[in-house]
């Protein structure tokens, strides 16, 4: 996600008029989850290939507004590391009719990113291997402090069976009642009735068409309705909502609360051996919708789309209780952080003006921090902003990264959280969480933003009117700007297509009559979709004048030049 763009999305979610939501925290956990995402925000999601993440259930996160509610796609596609583990090593086991849960490691660390403590604890279920399935969850499931008593929160997720029954792996944190690096605790999970699901499909017959109506599930006589499908973004994006005669097919163990996509049905849209990832999915009274991106399809496959109903059902119940009595001893669970100089910067200080201080790596996460040689918050034309690709290869496995805070930006993408200085944050989560203390650690960089800033520059238009007017204006770096303007009552709207070329980074700037005007930073957003890009700004109570202009603000382009690949060790 463009860090440009992402503070808008989080200015329009608190400004949504739900006033019951915790919108902030809603935020913070969808923050999160973009950043260990390649692909980008929902609305950017690639075909997805055959191999599944080996790290969780998929879960969704889920926004809700106004009676509807909405998954944004979390599924990423890690490789598992194949470093030592991390923390300390437990091993405790309980076992149920031949189907054994252990805890195999306790790790406590600080994640930056959300600004807190938490203790991940790495966990693997055996006994499966003649079962046909797909995912494996408790009914049930809580952890005790024995030394207080207390109940600690905790959301237990599903094991994915997608890749194979040998590699049944799940993490689970807590951030209470950790123990000190002087402490022992000791604890208890309690873990009831394990549930077997496994998805099936129903492929759709024909072509799909709005009005038509389709046989999914025959012998419970589930017919579904397709009430709309439409091919949007000049064939980049296809939005569809249908109805079902009846209640949708849900496991036994389905929990509303837990907001997992995997238990619901939807439909897929395949194209020969490629599968498309649904890039958002709601829920509203007595329908659902879809959305499906496009842009990675050429003409020909986009025509040859295929569809199929895909629904969850229990296959198998285990019914037990399985127990796991722990203790966590600080000294071992807590790996301190090891500091690793950066040798190999010349390269990107020349080309970037970035120097890189000592990574420092702890089994959560790696941080660099930066220096920079003008660290001036003015954006002056040809100034290096930041790489939009950050990307830390330790071992096996590659991370996304965030880089913050950076200077000019107009804000600060870990807003909250305290930040002394620019720093590289790469997270890792999950079966990634291991020991990296003697992995080797690549820092890749693509993708360089410089800024482009014209003030100069101001594109003359006629006075805007309900009816929109296009215009556009070569800037000197040969972007092209292209305006569509349009009245909305005393409101004006600019859309600015970008096409994923350049970055808006202020927005743009109207002139009435010699008078500018600045945009509604709440009422502005920007979309990064494929080749279809386009900022909208909006500008409150404009007069109605004779004389009107644009100017195009600071904003960014890419220059592949300065990509480049740092050894740390």
């Amino acid at each position: 996600m463009s860090q440009i763009t992402e503070q808008q999305i989080k200015q329009k979610m608190l400004a949504l008029p739900d006033g019951s939501p915790n919108y902030d925290e809603m935020w913070t956990r969808i923050r999160l989850e973009v950043e260990r995402r390649r692909s980008g925000w929902s609305e950017h999601t690639d075909v997805v290939p055959g191999k599944p993440a080996l790290s969780r259930v998929r879960q969704w996160t889920l926004a809700a507004a106004g009676g509807t509610a909405v998954y944004f796609d979390q599924q990423t596609d890690r490789e598992v590391v194949t470093a030592d583990p991390a923390g300390q090593r437990v091993n405790v086991s309980a076992e149920v009719d031949g189907v054994k849960l252990t805890l195999d490691n306790a790790v406590i660390g600080h994640q930056t990113m959300d600004d807190t403590d938490r203790m991940a604890l790495q966990m693997s279920l055996t006994g499966l291997e003649d079962q046909k399935f797909d995912y494996a969850s408790f009914k049930e499931a809580e952890i005790v402090d024995l030394d207080s008593g207390k109940k600690i929160a905790v959301d237990f997720g599903g094991f994915d069976a997608r890749s194979g029954v040998d590699q049944l792996k799940l993490t689970e944190y807590i951030s209470e009642n950790l123990p000190t690096s002087e402490q022992k605790k000791s604890y208890r999970i309690v873990t009831k009735d394990l549930y077997l699901t496994r998805r099936f499909e129903t492929p759709l017959t024909g072509k799909l068409a709005a009005g038509k109506e389709y046989e999914v599930i025959p012998e419970k006589g589930l017919r579904i309705k397709l009430t709309s499908y439409n091919v949007v973004l000049n064939g980049a994006k296809l939005n569809l909502e249908y109805e079902a005669n009846q209640a949708e097919p849900l496991p036994e163990d389905y929990d509303p609360n837990r907001a997992n996509y995997e238990s619901s049905s939807y439909l897929i849209a395949k194209s020969g051996d490629k599968t498309l990832g649904n890039s958002s999915i709601g829920w509203k009274k007595g329908s659902k919708t879809q959305s499906f991106d496009l842009k990675s399809l050429t003409k020909q496959e986009r025509n040859n789309l295929q569809f199929a109903y895909s629904y969850a059902e229990t296959v198998k119940k285990i019914q037990g209780t399985w127990t796991l009595d722990f203790t966590v001893e600080g000294t071992q669970a807590n790996t301190p952080a090891q500091s690793v100089p950066i040798q190999d910067g010349a390269a990107l200080e020349e080309r970037t003006g970035m120097k890189l201080s000592e990574a420092k790596v702890t089994p959560f996460e790696v941080q660099i921090p930066v220096k920079r040689k003008n660290d001036s918050s003015v954006l002056q034309d040809g100034k290096f902003m930041y790489y939009e690709g950050l990307t830390l290869q330790a071992g096996d496995v590659e991370v996304p990264g965030l880089q913050a805070p950076i200077p000019g930006l107009p804000y600060n993408p870990l807003q909250g959280i305290s930040a002394q200085s620019e720093t590289m944050y790469f997270n890792f989560r999950d079966n990634e969480i291991q020991d990296l203390s003697s992995e080797p650690l690549t820092l890749k960089l693509r993708n360089a933003l410089v800024a482009r800033v014209y003030p100069d520059i101001w594109t003359n238009i006629q006075p805007p009117a309900e009816k929109t007017q296009s215009v556009s204006e070569t800037m000197p770096d040969q972007s092209v700007m292209v305006y569509k303007v349009t009245r909305k009552g005393k409101d004006v709207q600019v859309n600015t297509q970008t096409r994923n070329k350049f970055y808006m980074v202020t927005g743009t700037q109207l002139k009435v009559d010699g008078k500018t005007y600045e945009r509604s930073e709440t009422e502005s957003q920007g979309k990064y979709n494929g080749d279809i890009g386009y900022q909208v700004d909006v500008f409150k109570n404009v007069p109605e004048g004779s004389e009107f202009s644009i100017n195009a603000g600071t904003y960014g382009v890419y220059d592949s030049s300065r990509d480049i690949d740092i050894q740390i060790r």
